[in-house]
């Protein structure tokens, strides 16, 4: 899982591409997130989210980011984790199995519309149930219908939806969760 090598993804004749993150990525992504992650939808407690992302150092955190060879720094990332954070949603028989979680999500704006956000959360998935992992999940906020698309182009579906007004101070107050289930 989650290498420092390229990921099978390029966008705009070559300019624009995938790898795993590695340590070396983790200011540039904290950067991202903190610059361009940060607005009414997304709930980025900063303690908690250097925390996450310097996870990636001991493999705890692992990540996904796109560069590109236009512009300094990275153009979007996805972090992920595996974990039993969801049990409640998990098929029955499986709540006490393991299961992927897609905890961030960031395209900058000066790249979105370009299915960059999708092409990191698929590789991110795949990354996750290539490790043999059958469930991944995402929170998000129920009003966030660029968020909500790009899981639904993943392969997500919603499988709950609640008020969460501590979290979400805006729009409905309401957090949905997705959930990508491999078949079979």
């Amino acid at each position: 899982m989650g290498i420092p090598d390229a990921i099978d993804f390029v966008r705009e004749g070559g300019s624009i591409f995938g790898v795993f993150a590695a340590e070396r990525h983790i200011p540039d992504i904290e950067n991202l997130l903190f610059e361009h992650g940060s607005n009414e939808w997304n709930h980025l407690p900063e303690d908690d989210v250097r925390r996450h992302v310097g996870a990636i150092a001991s493999g705890n955190t692992l990540a996904v980011i796109a560069a590109s060879s236009k512009v300094d720094g990275i153009i979007g990332v996805v972090t992920y984790e595996l974990g039993h954070k969801y049990p409640q949603y998990q098929p029955e028989g499986r709540r006490d199995s393991e299961h992927g979680y897609i905890a961030e999500a960031v395209v900058h704006p000066d790249f979105t519309g370009r299915d960059i956000g999708t092409a990191l959360l698929s590789s991110a998935i795949r990354d996750l149930t290539e490790a043999g992992l059958r469930e991944v999940y995402a929170k998000r906020h129920a009003d966030n219908i660029p968020s909500k698309r790009m899981m639904e182009k993943a392969g997500m579906v919603i499988v709950d939806e609640f008020a969460d007004p501590e979290i979400r101070p805006t729009g409905s107050r309401r957090t949905a969760v997705m959930r990508f289930v491999v078949e079979g």
